[in-house]
């Protein structure tokens, strides 16, 4: 087969000037200006997380990392919101965190942890967002429960208590307080 060249552009800039690259790309200027602003924090967390003296380069153009597409005229209420917050970032314990942030979460937000190796700080949490759940694009997973109803985590048991006392059919038979899964009993 043909070997295929991949050309490597590096790029240096001010980080307000590179953050007017990612914001109206990772959100676009439809959304109101809190959520741009809340944006250009977290953009601007995540790319100071990522600065690595030592290696050739600290983020990529990609959503590996924030997209980028340079500077966009078309996008003023994103180029306003990183104006408006300059400087600011997200910390906890006074330590910068690595801000991650997706589209979609489907529905619930998960421990960095459980994706990506290292330990969170304590400010992450497992929360549910009903505004993506309600979301007809939001991410839709599966996974294989165990028939004894083993190795659930505890959020999912959760979910699944309040999915059934959301139920009209269920509400009257699932207990308000210590609910748990177990493995259907037989029928004597």
């Amino acid at each position: 087969g043909k070997e295929h060249a991949k050309a490597i552009y590096e790029n240096e800039m001010p980080l307000e000037t590179y953050l007017k690259g990612v914001v109206p790309y990772e959100m676009g200027d439809g959304f109101p200006p809190e959520a741009l602003k809340a944006q250009a924090v977290c953009a601007r967390t995540y790319a100071l997380s990522r600065m690595r003296p030592s290696a050739a380069w600290d983020v990529v153009d990609t959503t590996n990392d924030q997209v980028f597409r340079g500077l966009n005229d078309a996008s003023p209420k994103s180029m306003q919101a990183v104006e408006d917050t300059a400087g600011l970032v997200l910390t906890c314990d006074g330590k910068l965190i690595t801000a991650w942030y997706s589209a979609s979460n489907g529905g619930q937000t998960e421990l960095p942890a459980n994706i990506w190796e290292g330990n969170a700080p304590r400010c992450f949490a497992l929360t549910e967002d009903p505004w993506d759940a309600a979301n007809p694009e939001s991410v839709v997973r599966t996974c294989v429960l165990a028939r004894d109803a083993s190795g659930l985590s505890p959020a999912f048991v959760k979910l699944i208590h309040r999915a059934a006392l959301a139920d009209p059919r269920l509400r009257d038979l699932i207990p308000e307080e210590d609910f748990r899964l177990s493995r259907p009993r037989r029928a004597a």
